[in-house]
């Protein structure tokens, strides 16, 4: 009798270890694909906060290039304006030692043929 309970005893604590084993097992099956999972959004999250990086140095690029080409623009549209009232002020000039004040209007009606 007593070495069945003995028996008993040794039997429910072998099942109850291979019991707890094997939910150890799986326990740390889960973990570890949780992990996977974690590890597989952190990477994901990695791709895409350096596809928006580059995103955004491509953009940076882009704006410098257009602002190269608009102070290019504005550059030559300014040296244009400079030259037109340059020579507007030497014909100008000219005008009034020749002809003395003279006429405004026939001076700025010149002035515009000359520029038709």
């Amino acid at each position: 009798m007593v070495w069945q309970v003995f028996a008993g005893a040794a039997i429910s604590s072998l099942v109850g270890g291979v019991s707890s084993r094997n939910q150890a097992k799986k326990a740390g099956r889960e973990e570890d694909r949780y992990l996977d999972d974690l590890l597989n959004m952190e990477n994901q999250g990695w791709d895409m906060r350096r596809s928006l990086s580059i995103a955004n140095r491509d953009e940076d690029i882009r704006k410098i290039k257009l602002d190269q080409r608009n102070e290019s623009k504005f550059a030559a549209f300014r040296d244009a304006n400079n030259m037109q009232a340059h020579n507007y002020e030497q014909l100008y000039m000219i005008m009034r030692i020749n002809n003395g004040i003279g006429n405004i209007k026939n001076q700025k009606n010149y002035i515009r043929m000359r520029y038709l």
